[in-house]
């Protein structure tokens, strides 16, 4: 029975009275003290309160307060939503798992455990999300270590039913509280709104009830199984572990002596351990396992191993979530069965894959954040050639899958290499169940069969390690799909001895090498070696014979020692070589230790120029080749001089010489070179000094951007790539868009069908003539939540135009910063959550960009570049007064939103069903393109976006609460017939103002010069208010007239009574 420790509670622990909590899940994850920054403590009654405030409430959990109530998560992901039958079969499945890893808990039964559910469609990953998390009361427990009881009960990972691992990974967590969404998320550098809502299942039960922090001080601590932090020879209790690290030591060896294992941790080691004695090793090893031991031993790679598969994935640090799915794991093994099919004629049971995976997900390192997975093919046992083979053949037809996970490397890189040399490069591999110190190791998830699909195979953790074993067997060598089979010889030698060196040399890997490569490297040695004493020649001589022997072409390696053995002179006898080679033995000067690396650096040390050519230079792509490739996404611009270069989304970017130079720093190609010696020979030389003097290098006059209906010169670089929706399959037959017609009239409010037909057309026209501005910016108002994000950002944005050509965000700077302006080179902008000191601060710019027609692009050190701008500006806004609004005002075409879809006001199924299918249909692209050829369809031939702007109330009420002073004293005059009766001097009209002016108390300090009294009075000269000059200005003033122009201008009722306006009915 496994020992078990008691979780302590240390002392200030049993019950705490304030916990931690943070508004949202966007904290700043970067430094630790950014994010605590954002901590909230507060009480129970104080966060009863603030969860009526805010949405997105999250718990705080960290280290130093790590005592918490357990709980669990379950999640998975569906193309479309389950049947509810289905989910309550995932739900039973959960509840399942929290059985197991609680069946050891003195006094649990499942009725202590209380379900929360968050299902619908996630917008990070665009499918039905069906999610559980899970509480259990009376017990508490320090949340770091359940990952490792889950992992101990073996029931964490990915499937459904299976506890997520993640929620435990690091020493710091962030959780939703019940009753809470995650909000506005970033997803690779795009926003997005993740509304679904944590409900529980049991309503009645306090809120309380579902804080993980809040203990009421009578929890039973939970019991975890003892599992030490040292590896593989470090002290730990219990006779298993002992003995396991006495084993060990017994079989210690130094790292230049042969060995079968290494500890890849502290104390490191190597050990030999023979094949008749690996059962006890296992034995002892798996005990380890079991008993909750974290392993980190390495197995060295025999010379004709299993095939092996690692993938190596990287992402930024921001990346937190898994990236790649089964069907990209799946991919990659179809790829590695097709051509063990194709080319080595391999049976159904040598094609049979063991996928090993992470079950805790990604993990970070200081600089980049790390995942994968492994491959193991146990029963196909091949040489280093033909693995090489293989690995080619495999990368061509899982490069595709492999590049949509989005990882930072090449699809190169990301197969990786190291693990097909084995031995010779001397990477080892991760004994099942061992893995890197602080990081969960691979855990087989599955098993595919030849046809890609699972099959049910049930193996104890003994049968696990030692089955997928990449070390030889001695006793019986496997050599299968075409492995070159062992010489006589040295078939005899490992028969007759076991001993170290001889297993060494039996064992030794192949390199694939062409027969045309060996015959230059040989002749290219110097002759000194032809004409040296035995030992030296034999070296020359065997490794040839090595490379021959591996290669299949054995007789073109006995021609190629004759002709390499010649140059000796006198010393040379055809006999005599014969002689020697059918004389030597395979152990005798290291024979099989001999390979083609072993030539290389003979001829590198003899003949370093044909050396440079052969392997420096073959590793170096041609000047065109790299040319071609480069000039894909940069080019020369001579207004401004300056580069371009555009991003894998078609997004320009300005680029500086300094810059480029530095970016190109160690791109090098070959170039042919004329030596003083007049021979021309190839030369590594850096790639972009030559392109730099290339006349022919890809060059434009200038940049600019010009979608239709304009053209573009062939001298200019337009940055107009064309729409995403344009590139979808035409649809064969129309399709109903009823669903976002009418998504769109409740985001009209209350301009109504006036302004659904506004939003339509004005939509259309962004599609229909991009190279048009319409010279009007729509600014919405509404709730949180109503779906203004998912119409504009989602929909038209990001689905219709493409990433690259919309911007959305909440920060002024995006856009009117100096340098990285992101409304550059786009058709839409979206200004998210505006509130009215941001519109107040950036007032006069926002009116400029609406109408402005260009716009500039300046890099710091560059010339500023001014190109032509087609952007729509769209303002979505929470706050009642985000805008001020001139009297009369062309720029804006004003919505109040409806709010009945807003959380909170309908019914909480209604909203999650309302919003669940609109999703699921925005995320269909058959859907997306219909919807294009609705707008692409609309006749707005006599559309006019100034003149045709619907009238609204609330477009009336935000021009009267953004009049000026003077407006404010007119229209009051009017109202209660207070204008001044006959002719006035102008200075004494402006006393008059400022006295009713500072009527209003937040207003008594307030001041006007005599000049911008004048400013405000201009628009209404000859316009209700007459004005003659003398020594002092003279106004007089018509009622009628005056009345007339503030109703024109949206400042007054015509039906108003006595008062001042205000945003209280609207």
């Amino acid at each position: 029975m496994a020992s078990y420790v008691t979780c302590c509670v240390a002392k200030g622990h049993e019950r705490v009275a304030k916990m931690r909590f943070v508004t949202g899940l966007t904290v700043p994850r970067t430094k630790a003290e950014d994010k605590r920054k954002n901590i909230k403590e507060w009480s129970l009654a104080d966060v009863e309160v603030e969860r009526t405030r805010t949405r997105t409430l999250c718990e705080y959990l960290s280290g130093d307060r790590p005592w918490t109530k357990p709980y669990f998560d379950t999640e998975s992901y569906h193309d479309a939503r389950p049947s509810e039958e289905a989910i309550e079969a995932m739900r039973e499945r959960s509840l399942e798992s929290v059985d197991r890893v609680m069946e050891d808990q003195e006094g649990y039964a499942r009725s202590a455990v209380r379900v929360g559910e968050r299902h619908g469609v996630d917008p990070k990953h665009g499918r039905y999300k069906v999610s559980f998390r899970m509480w259990v009361m009376g017990f508490k427990v320090e949340y770091p270590q359940l990952g490792r009881l889950i992992e101990i009960k073996e029931v964490g990972g990915d499937g459904e039913g299976q506890l997520d691992l993640s929620v435990y990974k690091g020493p710091e967590q962030l959780m939703n509280c019940m009753g809470c969404c995650k909000g506005s998320l970033r997803v690779k550098g795009a926003k997005v709104v993740d509304e679904r809502v944590l409900t529980a299942e049991a309503p009645q039960e306090p809120w309380s009830t579902y804080l993980v922090q809040h203990l009421r001080g009578d929890e039973r601590a939970m019991r975890i199984p003892a599992s030490p932090s040292v590896q593989v020879g470090g002290r730990a209790s219990g006779t298993r572990s002992e003995s396991l690290e006495g084993f060990l030591k017994a079989h210690k060896v130094s790292h230049e002596r042969p060995h079968r294992f290494t500890a890849a941790s502290r104390p490191f080691g190597s050990y030999w351990v023979s094949e008749a004695e690996l059962g006890r090793f296992y034995d002892l090893y798996v005990a380890g396992l079991e008993g909750g031991r974290s392993m980190g031993l390495t197995e060295r790679q025999g010379g004709d191993g299993p095939i092996v598969v690692d993938i190596d994935l990287r992402y930024p640090l921001e990346v937190e979530e898994r990236r790649y799915t089964s069907e990209t794991v799946r991919s990659v093994a179809t790829a590695y069965q097709e051509s063990l099919r194709a080319h080595l004629d391999a049976t159904e049971e040598q094609q049979r894959c063991y996928v090993l995976e992470r079950r805790s997900g990604p993990y970070q390192t200081e600089k980049v954040t790390k995942d994968g997975f492994h491959l193991v093919f146990p029963n196909a046992r091949a040489s280093i050639g033909v693995k090489r083979r293989v690995r080619e053949e495999a990368m061509g037809r899982c490069g595709e899958a492999l590049k949509a996970t989005g990882s930072q490397t090449s699809v190169k890189e990301m197969v990786d290499e190291g693990v097909v040399k084995g031995r010779e490069a001397g990477v080892n591999w991760y004994v099942y169940g061992s893995g890197k110190p602080g990081v969960a190791p691979y855990t087989m998830t599955r098993v595919l069969g030849a046809d890609g699909r699972e099959v049910a195979v049930r193996h104890t953790l003994r049968e696990l390690v030692e089955l997928l074993r990449v070390s030889d067997n001695c006793d019986d060598l496997v050599r299968s799909l075409g492995a070159l089979r062992v010489s006589d010889e040295a078939q005899e030698a490992a028969e007759q001895s076991r001993d170290v060196a001889s297993e060494a040399t039996v064992n030794a890997a192949a390199e694939e090498v062409s027969f045309e490569l060996l015959e230059r490297v040989v002749m290219g040695l110097s002759v000194t070696r032809a004409l040296a004493a035995e030992p030296e020649w034999v070296e020359v001589v065997w490794a040839v014979m090595n490379v021959s022997k591996d290669n299949d072409y054995v007789r073109k390696g006995r021609d190629l020692v004759h002709r390499f053995s010649v140059q000796g002179g006198e010393r040379y006898s055809e006999q005599g070589v014969e002689d020697k080679l059918n004389a030597l033995k395979p152990r005798e000067a290291g024979a099989l230790r001999k390979q083609f690396g072993s030539l290389r650096q003979m001829l590198k040390a003899d003949n370093s120029e044909l050396y440079g050519e052969l392997f420096e230079l073959s590793e170096i792509r041609e000047y065109k080749e790299v040319k071609e490739e480069f000039e894909r996404r940069h080019f020369k611009l001579m207004t401004p001089a300056a580069y371009g270069r555009v991003d894998e989304e078609g997004v320009f970017q300005l680029r500086s010489h300094s810059d480029l130079v530095h970016h190109m720093r160690d791109v090098f190609c070959v170039v042919k070179k004329t030596g003083r010696d007049g021979v021309t020979r190839p030369t590594k030389t850096a790639f972009f000094d030559v392109w730099l003097k290339d006349a022919t290098k890809r060059t434009y006059e200038r940049v600019d951007m010009l979608p239709p209906p304009l053209e573009c010169p062939s001298d200019v670089y337009n940055t107009y790539r064309g729409l995403r929706a344009e590139k979808l399959p035409a649809l064969r037959e129309a399709r109903s868009v009823q669903i976002v017609l009418d998504h769109i009239l409740m985001l009209a409010g209350d301009t109504g069908e006036a302004g659904r037909e506004y939003l339509l057309n004005y939509m259309a026209h962004m599609v229909q003539k991009p190279g048009e501005l319409p010279k009007v910016g729509i600014l919405m108002q509404s709730k949180q939540g109503v779906g203004k994000n998912l119409l504009f950002e989602e929909l038209l944005g990001k689905k219709i135009l493409g990433a690259g050509l919309m911007h959305c965000s909440a920060q002024s700077e995006d856009y009117f910063g100096r340098f990285d302006n992101a409304a550059v080179n786009k058709l839409l902008c979206i200004h998210d959550e505006v509130v009215g000191r941001d519109m107040g601060r950036t007032a006069g710019l926002i009116k400029e960009s609406i109408t402005a027609e260009l716009q500039g692009l300046e890099e710091k050190g560059l010339k500023k570049v001014q190109l032509r701008s087609f952007v729509r500006w769209i303002y979505l806004t929470q706050a009642i007064q985000a805008l001020l609004l001139d009297s009369p005002e062309r720029r804006w075409m004003v919505c109040k939103c409806d709010n009945s879809m807003a959380p909170g006001v309908g019914s909480t199924e209604e909203v999650h069903a309302y919003f669940t299918r609109l999703w699921a249909w925005i995320g269909d692209d058959v859907n997306v393109r219909a919807f294009y050829e609705y707008l692409l369809g609309r006749d707005i031939s006599t559309w006019r976006a100034v003149a045709d702007r619907p009238n609204s109330t609330y477009y009336r009420a935000l021009q009267r609460m953004s009049m000026n002073v003077v407006e404010e004293w007119l229209v009051s005059m009017v109202e209660n017939d207070g204008l001044p009766q006959g002719e006035i001097r102008a200075s004494k009209a402006r006393l008059e103002a400022l006295e009713y002016i500072k009527t209003d108390a937040r207003k008594s300090s307030f001041t006007m010069t005599y000049n911008k009294f004048s400013e405000f009075m201009r628009p209404f000269i000859e316009h209700g208010v007459t004005k003659r000059k003398s020594s002092n200005s003279i106004y007089e003033f018509d009622r009628d007239m005056l009345h007339d122009t503030l109703v024109a201008r949206n400042l007054m009722d015509p039906m108003a009574s006595v008062g001042r306006s205000t945003l209280m009915d609207v």
